[in-house]
């Protein structure tokens, strides 16, 4: 394990539970909103629930109106593998590029509990791999290439020590 998930680890790198809509633990709308409103003040374009310590397979991106799926499962990975520059909500100031495929099908449960199956390409693709990760325990970090992760483990280590965090 990297010292970068050091106090992170245990909820951002262990995969999180199926939402369960016939006995929620939860209101899935109200928290959908609560996850929306939190990605909105940190200037995100996604989240994912054990980013703000719930350890359920949720995530949203930022769409119009706001997008939120619950146990999601990526079905299909296609279209050729491009590299963007990604950064996380959890890492603030950390980015570096990440190889991700330019077209998915994800099947998923809105916050109502209806199922869905769709299929999204380019920025929204890389941006749903990134939070899938994150309710499967894998970070970014795990997806870039040894040169861009050291370096990314170094800044994250050297911000962390100027802001005292």
């Amino acid at each position: 394990m990297h010292d970068i998930v050091r106090g992170f680890k245990d909820i951002l790198t262990t995969p999180g539970m199926d939402f369960d809509f016939e006995n929620p633990p939860f209101d899935p709308v109200e928290f959908s909103k609560t996850l929306g409103e939190v990605m909105f003040a940190f200037g995100g374009v996604g989240i994912s629930a054990c980013q703000i310590g719930v350890p359920y397979r949720i995530f949203a991106i930022r769409a119009v109106p706001l997008m939120v799926f619950f146990n999601p499962k990526i079905v299909d990975y296609s279209g050729k593998v491009s590299p963007l520059i990604e950064g996380c909500l959890s890492f603030p100031g950390v980015n570096f590029p990440v190889k991700r495929h330019d077209r998915i099908r994800i099947r998923y449960q809105e916050p109502n509990g209806e199922m869905q199956l769709k299929t999204f390409e380019d920025y929204s693709a890389h941006i749903i791999q990134h939070e899938f990760d994150h309710t499967n325990g894998i970070l970014f970090f795990d997806r870039a290439n040894r040169f861009h992760r050291d370096r990314a483990i170094k800044n994250w280590s050297l911000l962390k020590k100027r802001n005292g965090w």
